[in-house]
């Protein structure tokens, strides 16, 4: 999926995304053969080079597919087992061949009524310098999305611990068992 975005003088955001509709309606704009875009009636440059590019495996798709194969697979589980087993297979292997492809979505920002994009891929480039203000800084810190990126999933102070704790409670039990068999000297 493609997105323009323009940032207006007043820090907010127009943004034309492209989605499924859009394309069929023709409502979303395209790029021209010399390479311009119009947005809001004003030419953007679009640079490949300048673009945010977000890689992603659409989970949606193989999800349904495994549903509709476990579902169909378990029907006929009730008739005969062999084609039952046969379509929960086949159901796997289609969420993996739907899910497997990786899709991308496309950025480019502008300025409003400056036609060259702006670098985000640039490490140098201050928050400030792009428009972007301290409140959306901020509704992104707090995103609920982020947070689980970057927590870790387990926490592995607590695993050990509990390895521990099992592991001398079996030793324990097992050296009390020894001495009642009588077999420690």
């Amino acid at each position: 999926m493609r997105i323009w975005t323009i940032v207006m003088p007043d820090n907010e955001k127009q943004t034309w995304a492209e989605t499924f509709q859009a394309r069929w309606s023709r409502r979303f704009p395209n790029v021209d053969k010399d390479g311009f875009v119009r947005l809001g009636g004003f030419p953007y440059v679009t640079d490949p080079e300048r673009m945010i590019r977000e890689y992603y495996h659409d989970r949606r798709k193989a999800g349904m597919a495994a549903f509709l194969g476990l579902l169909a697979g378990s029907i006929a589980m009730v008739f005969a087992v062999e084609w039952g087993i046969a379509l929960i297979v086949i159901g796997l292997v289609a969420a993996y061949v739907l899910g497997a492809p990786r899709k991308e979505d496309i950025e480019q920002v502008w300025r409003y009524k400056e036609p060259d994009p702006l670098n985000l891929n640039d490490k140098a480039l201050s928050p400030g310098s792009i428009g972007i203000t301290g409140d959306t800084i901020r509704t992104y810190a707090r995103s609920e999305h982020l947070k689980r990126l970057v927590q870790p999933d387990t926490n592995l102070m607590l695993i050990v611990l509990f390895v521990l704790i099992v592991s001398i409670a079996a030793g324990a039990v097992g050296y009390s068992v020894g001495l009642q068999n009588g077999g420690a000297p």
